[in-house]
């Protein structure tokens, strides 16, 4: 189901103010780079704001979680990580979520200085990242 008919969905429930995370391009994460061609898809930005025209007293937000991903990938100099195209768990490169623990898969010293935890998920310091540059988007909706 298109996040459209999701947001459609919550709003007959009630819901009037909403913010709707973007994900990252998936050729850009460890595991699809190891596995698959690059494939990213265009944004639901625009889409949200046309439904947020169609749907009355409705505020819709979306997290840019794409773009500020990206920029750390492309500079993580910048943000002090040292690796961007490896997870911290395991090679870093198909490993992901059981499979990386202590007793399965030797960790890096430092995830912070990874971009990825495992294959497929930011570090907690990535993370912190993104709800830094989205947090003015956040805070005008419930400011609303």
């Amino acid at each position: 189901m298109e996040v459209v008919e999701h947001v459609k969905g919550i709003w007959i429930q009630g819901a009037r103010k909403i913010a709707v995370n973007g994900l990252p391009l998936l050729g850009c994460i460890p595991i699809v780079i190891t596995n698959l061609p690059s494939n990213p898809k265009d944004s639901q930005a625009e889409k949200l704001q046309d439904l947020e025209s169609k749907l009355p007293e409705t505020e819709i937000v979306y997290i840019d979680f794409e773009k500020s991903l990206l920029d750390v990938i492309q500079n993580p100099n910048e943000y002090d990580f040292n690796e961007a195209n490896k997870g911290c768990c395991g090679t870093g490169l198909i490993e992901i979520r059981r499979l990386c623990n202590q007793t399965s898969s030797p960790l890096c010293v430092d995830a912070s200085k990874n971009v990825f935890w495992d294959a497929a998920h930011p570090t907690e310091k990535k993370y912190t990242i993104i709800f830094k540059r989205n947090l003015p988007a956040i805070d005008a909706i419930i400011a609303s």
